[in-house]
């Protein structure tokens, strides 16, 4: 038995009970053979069992090991590929729709939408070496169902990229729309069940996915294709339904679709061709009872192949399907068409379908020529009848002979008798008749409106009657029975009055009908009359009420309406009232007699009139109009019915609160005092009645004692206007409006200006000003300030009338505006429009007053602004007074001997050129001056160097100092360092060496003759030539003769290669120097600055040094050993060059420039001026010991 299969016959068999109702008792038997066959022939033959293997490992899947040699496979879309879903829709048959995150399945009269799933075994790369037990598709549920459904997975049997309801992909139709045919879709139906409360469905889809493996392995793709959808089956057909499940586009991964995998590793069995399951097409169809419809089957292997075997129909239900496929249905009601493999049962499918009436051919109604009673509810329903006796509601169109009746069929009766129904619909039509008689006993009506004199008698019996009033027999409604609080009733029905009133008789039948009705009791014939006496005394406006006492013979005394015609009276006359009582109407004061006879009898009695009562209530006054401040006299008045009047004494109040009126003698005094309307109240009590009575007064302004307007102390603008709102006042304070006034402003009569302009002022002029007005002999005064109004234009006011300005000046401006009526005043928070080189402005100290900082020279336009008001005027910028010197120079680093030109310029405060006299204009240095050589360019020739050099340019008392620095020729290198003079010295030495020895043989008997006298002297001579003074580099530059070195402490530059320094170090430098110099003309001594004198030799120098000077520089003393295989010649330079002091190119280099410039070159690995190894004039080399302070001594 195929997994599920008991499955889809348990929910068949469900469905069909469920709509059992509605098929044919005969074909129950059948029914339950056909199911109990395939439920036999659907139990298990065998158990598939497979040797346990270790599971491969497979990456995009989560494996879980069961334990018992199956593992359970989770595959979830991980957006690698292989993954389909989609939505098809009947209502949209062509729209493709593969990216909706929420796939909807639904069904209703409209549309239906269906749900495709895909998975690619290819492209995920499942195994081909595992067996597949069972497989599951898991959909979980977004929105479920509002009620139970059925819902069933099938496999696609075509791959398919964009589904839409007609097409698999683009341009390849299904078969049937919405993949519904047997070569798009089939396979086991195994339906799941969806609740409300559900949030998982779990599809079996194990037979797609084994075919799907096995097409994999075959390398004929393996795509599984799963289309979902489902169906609710009731007895009358399918009902609308809806749900949602996530698809693979969802964002949270564990929404999306999931396809659960039990395996286990062996290599899956090779599935059969034999016949497995049968597709049946159509699918959960309808048809109408009069039609057929040919159903078509397929049978297919284990491996989805079609297969040409036959197959046998039946039907669940009570319609017929013969061999080949042609199903004709009988019954309304719920069928299940099956088809089964003829060699197994077990191989079968079934689907349900629902049969709906067919055509009418006739139409019946029920109930037919029926009676009914007024008491029930008429309903006629209206049938049709099918070909096949099928019977469904129609809802014709209804006519009655009488009544009323809705198109429910429901009719009102309220005519007895038989009465006519007809009803017709699509060209049938039928008819009955309907009988009403009377109902059951509703009601009983007694007599109403009785009246009967007491003693007398009147009948009460009750009439029997329906619901809707018919008469029915009395005795139907049973014994009667009688209730009243007065009187009696025998069992004829009749009434006899005892007691004068109204009463209220009830009637109950023993079957439940009630009645009632009313009886007036009446007095009997009277024996007395007596007319009943008011007991006061009456007022003369009354209408005073004089009833009458009845008295019958049985003793009942009532008050009796007697007519008019039966009164008389002394004075006055009689009315009836509404009620049939009479009032007297007295009209004189006095004692008079009322009688009054009838039937015989008669009765008088006497009435005192007095006086009569209120009936209205006035204040009177003396003024009909009040004024504030004047008082007026009140009295309350009363008035009866006959137009007499008299005082009452009131209380006085004013209506809306204020001071009441004052009581006084008859009446009260009231004195208003604001002006416009006022209530007075009066108020009295008499008889216990409150009388008020109120009158409206209107009350104008007194006389005028005062007048007052607006504007006392204000400040205000040209530009304003003053309303003065003149007003007059009376005593009272109130305003007096209308008054025509007479106005001065500062002694000027301005009446007709300020009367003319509503009593509006206008000011022309600034300054105080008084306004008075008068009116009636009253007069007022104000005082007021009046300013200038905004400007409307403005006037600058340069110093001088003149807006030419020197460049650099602070010029102060005043700016006045001019408003409308001509004033001016100085105008603050002017803004300013002007070029930036123009000068820049800012507010002065004063009103008005501005500060112009002139810039440069030029024409300008120079605008200011304040609101709407604007002022240009033209300027002139002139250059003004030297202030500052400009130099302007392309570099500050030159060599000596270069020209450099400058170029000089000097500036007003404003930075504007000032025109001078060139020769006005000094520039001084130690390295040359400037001379004029055109226009601003002035040139120096340089002679001299230094570094730092200042370069004072003056003019006019101004002074610049800039400063440069210049490098030195060659010759001032060699001149004007000590070592260079002494060059020089040694050269013109050894001219005058030469001479001496020209001129020695000449000389020489001279010089033995005076040798021992002159001996002393020429050791001094000696002494003298070996001490030579200090080069000129050795004193400062700007040093004078007899200035120490320490007086010289300020910045100097000379024209020497170095620059001097401050103090004891530069002096120390230079002793160095000179030692160094002496070093190099082959003298060995020590020099101090204050001996200033070389003492000793190099013997004394040498014994004076601690310790033994430094090795020679490794490269200057190891000589290499020459090799064996060189020359005689090699031998012979390299001995030469040992010689020579020369131990490799670099110190040959270096030796022979000392030697060429007869200074003093430190070698490699010595620091020039200190300690160490150095090449002197001759080209050799020595070692000098620097000390401290500075002193030069060869140790070697």
């Amino acid at each position: 038995m195929e997994p599920g299969t008991s499955e889809h016959l348990t929910w068949m068999i469900g469905k069909f009970s469920r709509s059992e109702s509605g098929m044919r008792t005969q074909h129950r038997a059948t029914v339950i053979v056909v199911l109990s066959i395939l439920i036999l022939s659907t139990l298990p033959m065998d158990n598939l069992q497979t040797s346990l293997e270790e599971s491969t490992e497979f990456r995009a899947y989560q494996q879980v090991d069961n334990g018992n040699g199956t593992w359970t496979v989770e595959i979830v879309d991980d957006q690698a590929g292989g993954f389909d879903d989609a939505v098809i829709r009947s209502d949209i048959p062509a729209e493709i729709n593969t990216t909706a995150a929420l796939i909807p399945l639904s069904y209703d009269a409209h549309m239906e939408s269906r749900g495709l799933f895909g998975l690619d075994l290819s492209t995920i790369g499942f195994w081909n070496n595992a067996s597949i037990i069972e497989a599951h598709l898991e959909l979980t549920i977004d929105s479920p169902p509002s009620s139970e459904i059925d819902i069933f997975g099938q496999m696609t049997y075509r791959d398919w990229v964009d589904p839409s309801w007609n097409m698999a992909t683009p341009a390849i139709p299904w078969s049937v729309s919405g993949a519904g045919g047997n070569t798009d879709s089939g396979g086991p139906m195994r339906p799941v069940s969806v609740s409300p409360s559900s949030t998982e469905i779990s599809i079996d889809v194990t037979d797609g996915f084994r075919i799907a493996q096995a097409r994999d392995i075959q390398g004929a793709g393996g795509f599984l294709g799963v289309m979902v959808t489902g169906m609710q089956v009731n007895e009358s057909g399918y009902s609308d339904w809806s749900l949602t499940v996530h698809s693979s586009e969802s964002s949270l991964e564990y929404l999306r679709p999931k396809w659960t995998v039990l395996v286990e590793w062996v290599n899956p069995n090779t599935l059969s061709s034999a016949p497995a399951w049968v597709d049946i097409e159509p699918r959960a169809s309808t048809i109408s009872a009069d039609s057929d419809i040919g159903m078509k089957s397929q049978v297919r292997g284990q491996d989805g192949s079609m297969s040409t075997a036959a197959i046998d129909w039946s039907v669940i239900g009570s319609g017929s399907i013969d061999t080949s496929g042609l199903y004709v249905p009988y019954s309304v009601g719920l069928d299940f068409l099956c088809a089964s493999w003829q060699n197994s049962q077990s191989v079968y499918s079934c689907t349900p379908m629902v049969v709906t009436p067919g055509s009418p051919v006739s139409m019946t109604l029920t109930p037919g020529n029926a009676t009914f009673s007024v008491d029930d509810d008429i309903q006629i329903n209206a049938s049709f009848l099918d070909s096949n006796g099928n019977s469904f509601t129609a809802a014709p169109q209804w006519s009655v002979s009488s009544g009323s009746i809705d198109v429910d069929g429901y009719w009102t009766l309220e005519v007895l008798g038989t009465h006519r129904v007809d009803a017709t619909s699509g060209g049938l039509s039928s008819w009955t008749n309907v009988t009403l008689v009377e109902g059951g006993v509703a009601e009983l009506l007694m007599p109403q409106n009785l009246t009967v004199a007491s003693g007398e008698r009147v009948s009460v019996l009750p009439v029997a009657v329906d619901r809707l009033g018919n008469t029915i027999p009395l005795a139907l409604a049973g014994d009667l029975a009688y209730s009243m609080d007065s009187g009696t009733v025998d069992n004829s029905g009749m009434y006899t009055g005892e007691a004068i009133g109204t009463w209220v008789i009830d009637c109950t039948a023993t079957l439940g009908a009630t009645g009632s009705t009313t009886v007036e009791v009446t007095v009997g014939t009277p024996v007395s009359l007596e007319i009943v006496h008011p007991s006061r005394t009456v007022l003369a406006d009354e209408a005073v009420p004089l009833p009458v006492i009845w008295t019958d013979t049985y003793g009942n005394a009532v008050e009796q309406p007697i007519p008019l015609i039966a009164w008389t009276a002394d004075d006055g006359g009689f009315r009836t009232t509404s009620n049939g009582t009479v009032e007297w109407l007295p009209r004189d004061l006095g004692n008079y007699t009322v009688s009054i006879a009838h039937l015989g009898l008669t009765h008088s009695i006497e009435i005192e009139v007095g006086a009569g009562s209120i009936a209205t209530v006035v204040i009177e006054s003396d003024e009909e109009v009040l004024s504030a401040g004047s008082e007026v006299f009140l009295q309350m008045m009363a008035q009866d019915s006959l137009g007499n009047q008299r005082v009452l004494d009131a209380v006085w109040s004013i209506v809306g609160g204020g001071v009441s009126p004052s009581p006084f003698s008859t009446g009260a005094t009231y004195t208003p005092s604001m002006v416009g309307t006022v209530t007075i109240q009066a108020n009295t009590t008499e008889n216990g009645v409150v009388y008020t009575a109120t009158r409206l007064y209107n009350v104008v302004p007194g006389r005028l004692v005062s007048v007052s307007f607006q504007g006392d102390g204000i400040t205000m603008t040209t530009d304003e206007s003053l309303d003065l709102a003149p007003i007059g006042l009376d005593a009272m304070g109130n305003p007096i409006t209308g008054l025509q006034f007479n106005w001065t402003v500062n002694g000027i009569d301005y009446t007709d200006d300020i009367r003319g302009s509503d009593n509006v002022f206008r000011p022309t002029a600034v300054g105080d000003v008084q306004i008075q007005g008068m009116a009636d002999g009253r007069a007022a005064r104000i005082d007021l300030y009046v300013v200038a109004g905004l400007p409307q234009s403005l006037e600058i006011i340069p110093p001088g009338s003149s807006f030419a300005f020197k460049g650099g000046q602070d010029i102060l401006l005043i700016v006045e505006g001019i408003d409308q009526a001509g004033n001016r005043v100085p105008i603050d928070g002017v803004t300013w429009s002007l070029l930036d080189d123009a000068g820049t402005m800012s507010p002065g100290d004063s009103p008005g007053e501005y500060v112009f900082t002139v810039g440069k020279v030029g024409t300008y336009s120079l605008i200011a602004r304040r609101g709407t008001a604007a002022e240009t005027v033209p300027m002139t910028i002139e250059p003004g007074s030297p202030d500052r010197i400009e130099v302007i120079t392309d570099s500050d680093v030159f060599n000596e001997g270069d020209m450099w030109d400058l170029t000089i310029r000097i500036l007003d405060a404003g930075g504007n050129p000032v025109p001078v006299d060139p020769s006005a204009v000094s520039i001084k240095s130690e390295i040359g001056e400037g001379t004029h050589v055109q226009s601003d360019i002035w040139r120096i020739d340089i002679d001299g160097y230094g570094d730092d050099v200042p370069v004072s340019i003056t003019f006019a008392g101004l002074e610049k100092v800039i400063y440069v620095s210049v490098q030195p020729s060659a010759l001032s290198k060699l001149t004007g360092t000590g070592m260079g003079q002494v060059a020089i010295g040694s050269v013109f030495v050894v001219i005058l060496l030469a001479g001496l020895l020209v001129l020695l043989p000449r000389f020489r008997s001279e010089l033995d003759e005076y040798e021992d006298e002159d001996e002393d002297e020429v050791q001094e001579d000696e002494k003298e030539s070996q001490t030579p003074s200090l080069a000129p580099s050795t004193q400062a530059f700007g040093e004078y003769a007899g200035q120490s070195p320490s007086e010289s402490m300020g910045r100097s530059y000379g024209r020497s290669r170095h620059r001097g320094s401050h103090g004891t170090d530069w002096g120390q430098s230079q002793m160095r120097q000179a030692s160094a110099n002496m070093a190099t003309m082959g003298a060995t001594s020590s020099w101090s600055p204050a001996s200033n004198a070389m003492r000793g030799d190099m013997t004394s120098s040498s014994n004076a040094m601690q310790g033994t000077p430094p090795p020679r520089p490794q490269d200057l003393d190891a000589v290499s050993k020459p090799d064996a295989a060189k020359t005689s010649v090699d031998k012979q330079r390299a001995v030469q060059e040992e010689k020579a002091g020369v131990q490799n190119p670099q110190a040959a280099q270096a030796a022979a420039a000392a030697a060429s410039s007869s200074v003093m070159l430190a070698c490699d690995g010595t620091v020039q001026g200190q300690t160490g190894w150095y090449h002197d004039g001759r080209g050799q080399m020595s070692y000098w010991q620097v000390d401290e302070s500075g002193a030069w001594t060869r140790v070697r």
